[in-house]
């Protein structure tokens, strides 16, 4: 038991997952957005989980950075960083 306990001290944390309405709250971006980026596959990864669509914020986060276009590019001004 622990040695499980250890084990389970150095791992990484579980994902977040969030869903639709949750990245419009955060992102500003409108729901039926996110739905049609995954309709066409041009958004980030998503998972059915139950049957409930499910979007990993982290990769969310990644998936936006990875989008961006021109301005500072320095780490203090991207997204996740202010989102984190």
């Amino acid at each position: 038991m622990q040695k499980t306990l250890s084990l389970l001290a150095h791992t990484t944390p579980p994902p977040r997952f969030v869903t639709e309405a949750d990245l419009e709250e955060i992102t500003g971006v409108k729901k039926r957005t996110w739905q049609k980026h995954r309709l066409f596959g041009r958004g980030p990864r998503f998972y059915k989980i139950g049957g409930a669509v499910r979007y990993n914020l982290a990769e969310v986060l990644e998936w936006i950075e990875s989008n961006a276009v021109g301005g500072d590019t320095s780490p203090s001004h991207s997204i996740a960083s202010r989102l984190r």
